[in-house]
């Protein structure tokens, strides 16, 4: 190469028959002469660095890297050095790089980066070195040596492939036991010196993987180097690696305190250390700080980019965790999701999946995390994407465990079967599964596990019981379907009771003549309840109140035998049309659960709200509740909108009654608020049962945290509709209408039909006297209060709102009075004393109303002939 400084590619080697090929082909184009300084190979690595014309120095081992690296510089004839290991190998285009940066008279050394994967090529460490130097320049150090003399280094984007951590279990060992040997002879003969206590701590931290005690070793050795370093004044940075280890091996052994504080600690040292802002990510973000764990992940990516931009800038500094974008860009996402933007998480997870296409763990960890979050769909679709890169067990039972949620057993039957076939000895695994989808009566995916166990070898009496219990119910079900007939389905009423006497006779008397079986699980009643049951024909089991409805309910559900179960409480009575109905439209349909309208009325019949519950269940298909209070009902699929219908006495208690009874619940509920605080279920109740009791403080303030948490879990339900109208309902009774009107508007932009948010418009508006406003807002009432009332169909929601009708009638007949429209005025007056009763618009507050308006005439008792004019 004429004109151009002399270049010698210097090694040490010693049985490298594997990597010396991919080493000297990627260099040889570029170097004038190749120096290998041999120190005892019994392989084939001295013929192999013949073919590539190389110069072989035979030196025995001597336990001292710098001393076998000077005696290859001692050889070698060139004016400039590229230093290789024979497990290295230069990435294109960086040949030509060195050889343009070596023409540079004013500099004496080049730093290039360094590429190490890990973990089977899974991670990947990045670092600046110097690899290419003057020949006057040597090694100190008999272990990770370092070169001194260097005087003006400039850094050009060579890059390095460095393989040597990337080896098997076996290859690693004998590495580590090599480079400890070596470093602790360092540590016996130099033992202040900082830097061998880094590196054995880091020989320490890369053997974690394999035995957990030796991350309290790295421990140790880091923090020792990190005192060293600070007594002497030394700030080199590779100690900011050595907090690295110090940090990433405290966060492995659960010390996550101290990992934050060493991290902390290195930030103050170099504002934009890498590995501290990755590790502090997976601490925010095990820790459920969202926000710290948003901040932290963003800063590393950013970083992460300046370094591919500009990696002269972060000179030698270790950035162990640059593989790690795809984990940290994941906790970015879960962060912003759990912060509430959901479209911004989507965003980071599906650029990152274009980023790293046919990468199976990011794909698996983000479908674990929408698992985790409920949100089905999305799981389904990532681990559906991993799985068909490589069959994975871990995430082949994700998907069992996504398509339970949705109860679509034809899909985890298939799915079960991919498992067997991949991984045929899962016995443990399918026994457990075909349990508890027994007890769960979800019988047909217990048949296919317990079968798959039984061919597996096990015939244990418990297995084989449970198997041809499960078999012999699926035959009943099949004879029952395959029956050429038009026989009606038999209905098993559920009931679940403690001292109804008051109430559970009208219950009885509703359903008797439209079931078959009457059960009723008893929790300790000491009034005539049982008595009253029996007396109707009941199946009476007791079992004693553990504080959890659902255990009960699902009790109740268990003795059932009939065809289907409709389930009700003692202070409800079946609609008589809707029991001589239920029957008919269970056999036409193809659901498992039918969908009632409850209504919610006084003793009187008058009605308070209305609500949608599904209520008649097939038996046998898994159909069971959760929650231990304000229970909810599971069951696979939708259920079929119907126009049949309950009713319900429950609120219709004496002031004494309704007071243990709302404290009963409100106990419960706190109890589910502890189990898990982020479900925002328990407060939604908690929020409706202090609004019941007056405490309108008490009432906003849960409420306003069930808004806040389905504002974050992005929860589309219509149902959480109603805590809109508890939360603006209390701030009118507190007089804060300003934050009144907020809620209630919020309320409509949840569920644009939100029948009970229109009620509070109204009621605000009139507050306010803004009529106008009242008018259209109440109109908007009285519309949807029709389409409701007309609808067979009710969502899973409660229209609180619904009886209350004539209270908007009331406002309606003042606005229209004060916009000088008395036509209308009397007519809505009118139509609000038709509607309300005498206890709930009594004569004195119609006299207050009338008197309001200017409009009362004490002889007469009613408007006066004039507003009618």
């Amino acid at each position: 190469m004429p004109n151009q400084p002399k270049l010698s590619l210097c090694m040490i080697v010693k049985n490298e028959e594997k990597l010396l090929p991919g080493c000297l082909e990627s260099a040889k184009d570029f170097v004038d002469e190749i120096i290998v300084v041999d120190t005892g190979s019994t392989d084939r690595t001295i013929e192999i660095a013949r073919r590539y014309n190389a110069k072989i120095y035979i030196h025995p081992w001597q336990n001292d890297f710098s001393k076998h690296r000077n005696q290859s510089i001692s050889y070698a004839s060139g004016e400039w050095i590229l230093y290789l290991d024979a497990d290295e190998e230069l990435v294109p285009p960086s040949g030509e790089i060195i050889r343009k940066a070596i023409k540079d008279n004013t500099i004496d050394s080049i730093a290039v980066q360094i590429i190490n994967p890990f973990n089977n090529g899974r991670n990947q460490a990045v670092f600046n070195s110097i690899r290419v130097f003057k020949k006057h320049i040597r090694f100190e150090g008999i272990v990770h040596n370092k070169e001194v003399g260097c005087k003006n280094t400039k850094f050009h984007p060579i890059r390095i492939l460095h393989h040597g951590y990337n080896l098997n279990e076996q290859k690693m060992t004998a590495k580590f036991d090599r480079t400890t040997s070596l470093l602790k002879k360092q540590i016996e003969e130099d033992p202040d010196n900082p830097m061998p206590h880094h590196y054995l701590s880091a020989s320490y931290l890369s053997m974690g993987a394999y035995r957990n005690d030796y991350y309290g070793l790295a421990i140790h050795e880091s923090t020792t180097a990190i005192r060293l370093a600070s007594e002497q004044q030394d700030d080199d940075q590779i100690y900011l690696c050595t907090h690295y280890i110090a940090a990433a091996s405290n966060l492995n052994l659960g010390n996550m305190a101290v990992a934050e504080a060493v991290c902390k600690d290195a930030l103050g040292i170099f504002s934009d250390h890498l590995d501290s802002y990755y590790l502090l990510s997976k601490i925010y973000d095990q820790k459920g700080d969202f926000h710290l764990a948003k901040i932290c992940s963003k800063r590393y990516v950013k970083i992460r980019e300046q370094i591919e931009k500009n990696p002269a800038r972060f000179g030698k500094i270790i950035n162990n965790s640059f593989w790690g974008e795809g984990l940290v860009k994941i906790i970015q996402g879960k962060s912003e999701y759990e912060l509430g933007d959901r479209g911004e998480a989507r965003m980071i997870f599906e650029d990152l999946i274009k980023k790293e296409p046919g990468n199976r763990e990011i794909l698996r960890h983000i479908g674990e995390f929408y698992l985790r979050k409920g949100a089905v769909n999305e799981s389904i679709n990532y681990l559906n994407k991993a799985q068909e890169i490589k069959k994975d067990k871990l995430i082949l039972y994700m998907l069992v465990e996504c398509f339970g949620q949705i109860w679509d057993v034809d899909s985890q039957i298939r799915v079960l079967s991919d498992i067997i076939k991949a991984f045929p000895d899962e016995k443990e695994n399918f026994k457990q599964i075909g349990k508890v989808q027994f007890e769960r009566g979800n019988y047909r995916l217990a048949s296919f596990c317990l079968a798959e166990v039984v061919k597996m070898g096990d015939r244990s009496p418990e297995i084989i019981d449970r198997l041809e219990k499960a078999n012999s119910i699926l035959g009943e079900q099949r004879q029952k379907k395959d029956k050429a007939t038009n026989s009606l389905p038999s209905i098993s009423a559920c009931l679940m009771a403690k001292d109804e006497e008051d109430c559970i006779e009208r219950c009885l008397k509703s359903i008797k003549p439209f079931v078959d079986e009457i059960i009723l699980v008893d929790t300790g009643s000491t009034d005539k309840t049982v008595k009253i049951a029996l007396r109707y024909g009941a199946k009476v089991y007791h079992h004693p109140w553990e504080g959890d409805f659902s255990k009960h309910r699902n009790q109740s559900i268990s003795y059932a035998k009939k065809d289907w179960m409709l389930i009700i409480d003692a202070d409800e009575a079946l609609e008589p049309n809707s029991g001589k109905e239920m029957k008919k439209i269970a056999h036409k349909t193809s659901k498992n659960a039918l969908f009632f309208k409850g209504v919610n009325c006084s003793s009187k019949g008058e009605i308070r709200s209305i609500f949608g519950s599904p209520r008649l269940f097939k038996n046998y298909v898994g159909c069971h509740y959760r929650g231990i209070v304000h229970n909810q009902p599971h069951f696979p699929g939708e259920p079929e909108p119907t126009s049949l219908k309950i009713f319900h006495y429950g609120y219709e208690l004496s002031p004494e009654k309704m007071k243990l009874k709302r404290k009963r619940t409100i106990e419960l509920l706190k109890k589910q608020v502890e189990i898990n605080p982020n479900d925002p279920f328990p407060r939604f109740n908690m929020a409706i049962s202090r609004f019941g009791e007056g405490d309108y403080h008490e009432s906003a303030k849960e409420g306003k945290t069930v808004i806040q948490q389905i504002q974050t879990y992005n929860i589309t339900d219509p149902g959480y509709g109603m805590i809109y109208y508890i939360v603006s309902m209390s701030y009118y009774y507190l007089d804060q209408l300003y934050h009144a009107e907020k809620t209630a508007m919020a309320g409509l932009e949840y569920y644009p039909e939100n029948l009970d948010a229109l009620f509070a418009l109204t009621l605000i508006y009139d507050q306010k006297k803004n009529y106008s406003k009242t008018i259209e807002y109440g109109e908007r009432f009285l519309d949807l209060h029709n389409k409701v009332d007309t609808s067979n169909m009710v969502e899973n929601l409660e229209y609180k709102s619904f009886g209350n009708r004539w209270s908007v009638f009331l406002c309606m007949s003042v606005a229209y009075y004060k916009s000088n429209c008395r036509d209308m005025a009397k007519r809505y007056y009118e139509k609000a004393c038709n509607e309300a009763s005498k206890d709930t618009f009594t004569q004195k507050e119609r006299v207050t109303f009338l008197t309001r308006i200017g409009q009362y005439d004490a002889t007469v008792g009613h408007f006066r002939t004039a507003l009618g004019q």
